[in-house]
């Protein structure tokens, strides 16, 4: 289990032990992470995504250099990245995970029924379809980005909570929805059955 925190450290933890030992110190204090099938290392926040070969060679890149990312995934040789307000993918150009010229997916402020609303999260199935979390949205919290570009709520039953902070595919045909942090008093964490499985996290 590897998990960014503060001074911009990366730690490793053995989760048969607990144990933790730092992996590798960046430049910066990122947030959110992911892997390739090489062993890459991507991880983010304010400053670009870093790029950390299995070796701990750190690769900076200015890639969407001053954007927030809120949440980054890897999937099918791109590194797919949010900011509150939009999604891009980056292509992976090699083995050692160097990174090609992003490519924006969606604006969500340029819909007019989502100006208001933010991404918090997203995840992607194994079949390539993209599922975000927005914030604000007077009716619903998931939502399904078609393949011509198209939101759609994902349930129109309103059976899921109306407020998600991030959605996250477990191993199997499941998804976690958690609603706060550690910091308020409402965290909730839902288990929702899907018909599909996530898309495979590479860094197992």
């Amino acid at each position: 289990l590897y998990i960014p925190i503060d001074k911009a450290d990366i730690h490793r933890m053995d989760i048969s032990t607990w144990k933790t030992e730092k992996y590798v110190t960046l430049p910066n204090v990122t947030s959110r992470l992911d892997f390739d099938d090489k062993g890459n290392l991507y991880t983010a926040k304010a400053n670009g995504i870093y790029v950390v070969n299995p070796d701990k060679n750190i690769m900076s890149t200015q890639k969407l250099n001053g954007i927030t990312i809120v949440e980054l995934r890897v999937y099918n040789g791109f590194v797919y990245a949010a900011s509150s307000s939009a999604l891009y993918k980056i292509p992976i150009l090699d083995s050692k995970g160097n990174l090609g010229g992003e490519q924006l997916i969606i604006d969500i402020k340029s819909y007019p029924e989502f100006s208001n609303c933010d991404i918090s999260s997203f995840t992607i199935s194994s079949d390539g379809s993209i599922y975000l979390c927005l914030k604000n949205h007077p009716d619903y919290s998931i939502f399904v980005l078609e393949n011509d570009n198209t939101i759609t709520p994902f349930y129109v039953d309103n059976i899921l909570p109306q407020r998600v902070d991030q959605i996250i595919w477990g191993n199997s045909r499941f998804v976690y929805l958690n609603r706060g942090t550690l910091l308020r008093d409402s965290v909730r964490v839902y288990k929702m059955g899907m018909d599909r499985n996530g898309a495979p996290y590479l860094g197992r």
